[in-house]
């Protein structure tokens, strides 16, 4: 993947779908996932999204865009976490309480292949997290190769 070349898009998960030689599309695969007007999310009765933010964990991150996500209700937060989604302990135990008052909390990871598993370094369970590729809607989520804005809005359509 790359900004600037040409080849710019790829499917790291999956393999690609398919090519173009000579003008004709060729499909390596098909899909078996819901998508478009099959989708497991429905839109269109909604006026607008909820508020959802994205908060990253990096190293010695200060909690202050937290804070702001939290006070200024949001009603979820994706957490994009290193490795397999951990949370950085200046944000954790705000992550909890954001949780216990009632704010989703997604954990995601800034690794652009791979899900997030459950309970695997962090008990979610125990602190009401979900783990991005693991208990949410179906396997799509395992292997949807979403950056964290495109995981913001997904998430934000489960409201």
């Amino acid at each position: 993947m790359n900004t600037i070349n040409v080849q710019a898009f790829q499917a790291p998960n999956s393999g690609a779908l398919g090519y173009v030689f000579n003008g004709k599309v060729h499909y390596n695969q098909s899909t078996d996932k819901l998508h478009t007007l099959q989708s497991v999310f429905d839109v269109t009765h909604l006026d607008k999204l909820p508020k959802v933010g994205i908060v990253y964990s990096y190293s010695n991150v200060e909690p202050e865009a937290l804070d702001a996500l939290i006070t200024n209700s949001y009603q979820g937060i994706v957490h994009a976490g290193v490795g397999n989604g951990n949370i950085h302990k200046n944000l954790f135990d705000k992550l909890v309480n954001a949780s216990k008052q009632g704010i989703l909390v997604v954990r995601s990871s800034r690794v652009p292949t791979g899900p997030t598993t459950l309970d695997a370094e962090v008990d979610d369970a125990k602190y009401g997290f979900v783990a991005f590729g693991s208990r949410c809607c179906d396997t799509w989520w395992n292997n949807s190769g979403l950056d964290q804005p495109k995981r913001r809005f997904v998430f934000s359509e489960l409201f």
